[in-house]
């Protein structure tokens, strides 16, 4: 009987560990390109990544309050004290809000940079969106300024954000201007660390129940998904997600300061405003998918 009891625990020991056990399988889809997912009922569903766009909006701190720009704080005042330009390339648009102060003068209280997404990773055993890749933050140029800045360029591209980590990868390339006898320095990253946020709010998981005619709109508006269009042969439906209180990370804060050449007054400004309550700012990206009606 001994004998019996031990040869059934290894028995049951040696199923166990042999049973399969579900793996994460990431793809990575360029726009136009179809995926797959297995959802829990065994329905296997394809999708098309129809395409995405980000939108990083940098703000003036949780102290400012919509008005008076003399509660201007955080990176939009720091970038309009050493006259920070914000420049498009590479597909990056930007776009700049101003109020008119007491002496009847502009004064810039929020620059958005706007650009579009190449490709999608997902895990096609859970249908999960895990991020958005391939997304531009424009050009960062500033002056030379006597004593507080020797002026210098920024250039953040190949942005990767998504739900997987609260770290957001990208490519910075950067320039700091020669001044008198300091030559010009170069810096340069590749799918570094950038920022970081703090919260997230959108959708990032498809449905797991079936889908049918009947109820795929309702299954997808109640996942938190945005129906665009619906014929007989197919749905488009959106994601808006949303990554706040963005900060830069210790290597992203020297890559910012140094390119820009800022001497110590303004890196520790700098510094002051990425920990702002509310952080440098927030990226919101929107993804756009679609697929096939279901045939019954």
């Amino acid at each position: 009987m001994k004998n019996f009891l031990q040869f059934a625990f290894c028995s049951a020991l040696i199923v166990l560990t042999s049973l399969p056990t579900a793996k994460a399988a990431t793809s990575t889809i360029s726009v136009g390109q179809p995926f797959s997912y297995q959802n829990s009922s065994g329905q296997t569903l394809t999708m098309t990544y129809v395409g995405a766009s980000g939108r990083i909006t940098y703000t003036g701190g949780q102290a400012y309050n919509g008005t008076d720009p003399n509660t201007l704080q955080g990176f939009i005042s720091v970038a309009n004290v050493t006259r920070n330009k914000f420049l498009g390339n590479a597909g990056a648009v930007i776009n700049e809000s101003y109020i008119i102060d007491a002496f009847d003068e502009e004064v810039r209280v929020q620059a958005r940079v706007t650009s579009p997404g190449k490709y999608l990773s997902v895990d096609t055993t859970t249908g999960t969106l895990i991020s958005v890749g391939g997304l531009n933050a424009g050009i960062i140029q500033s002056q030379y300024a006597s004593g507080s800045q020797k002026g210098g360029s920024l250039s953040v591209g190949n942005i990767q954000a998504g739900t997987s980590s609260n770290t957001i990868m990208a490519d910075v390339d950067g320039i700091s201007n020669a001044v008198g006898t300091t030559p010009s320095y170069t810096f340069t990253a590749r799918n570094a660390g950038y920022w970081t946020y703090e919260g997230f709010s959108g959708t990032a998981k498809l449905p797991s129940t079936p889908l049918t005619r009947a109820n795929i709109k309702s299954q997808l508006e109640s996942a938190g998904f945005r129906v665009w269009s619906i014929s007989n042969e197919r749905i488009t439906f959106s994601t808006l997600q949303k990554f706040s209180n963005l900060r830069l990370t210790p290597s992203g804060l020297d890559l910012h300061t140094k390119s820009l050449g800022f001497l110590s007054t303004w890196t520790n400004a700098m510094n002051s405003a990425n920990q702002d309550p509310i952080g440098l700012g927030y990226l919101e990206v929107n993804v756009m998918l679609s697929m096939a009606m279901p045939s019954q």
